[in-house]
């Protein structure tokens, strides 16, 4: 399928003229800034267009993206001219490639880790330069691949269902052993006879 590049995002030479709005006739005054632009509606070809190249885009950025290379700075350097919030809204009304672009956004977070060792033991480079792309990459992973790179820990809670009644329906013996069996998980504890 051969992709087109429309006449709107091609560079023109030719200067921009006001013929084909004439609320723009009115320079001389202020009141043009008031009257509010309508957006032009896209046709059903150039919507279809967008997405034959999104598609196309979208499978040629992803071994990019997950060789370690932002999204952004992959379509920065394509020569289409694609709107980047439309692409990532195309990206995420799909389970599918939100799924795939995930996927590479954690395969490129691992080689964006494994560079910090090459970052840290360059000694060409300004320190705190270095100090701040290791950060960076580390804050990055650390929210694609919480369970590697994460600073957070996970606390795994399981308790009884006991409201008061049940608490004073339980035997001392019965209170004492529930209180033995989560004291090697407890943080901070105390026992009070709730019997009386």
């Amino acid at each position: 399928m051969e992709l087109i590049t429309p006449e709107w995002c091609m560079p023109s030479d030719e200067p921009p003229t006001n013929d084909y709005d004439p609320r723009y006739d009115m320079v001389d005054s202020l009141e043009w800034t008031k009257i509010p632009l309508e957006k032009p509606k896209r046709s059903a070809v150039m919507r279809e267009h967008d997405l034959a190249q999104y598609e196309n885009m979208f499978f040629m950025f992803m071994p990019q993206v997950a060789g370690g290379v932002p999204l952004t700075t992959v379509m920065k350097e394509d020569y289409r001219c694609i709107e980047q919030g439309r692409f990532m809204r195309w990206i995420n009304k799909d389970i599918g490639r939100r799924a795939e672009y995930e996927q590479a956004m954690e395969a490129g977070v691992e080689l964006l880790m494994q560079e910090t060792i090459e970052i840290a033991d360059n000694a060409d480079e300004d320190v705190n330069r270095s100090a701040l792309r290791i950060k960076t990459r580390q804050q990055l992973a650390a929210k694609y691949k919480p369970k590697l790179f994460g600073d957070s820990k996970q606390i795994d809670i399981t308790t009884k269902n006991l409201d008061r009644e049940g608490l004073k329906a339980m035997t001392a013996t019965q209170l004492r052993e529930l209180l033995a069996d989560s004291q090697d998980n407890t943080i901070d504890a105390e026992y009070t006879d709730v019997s009386e």
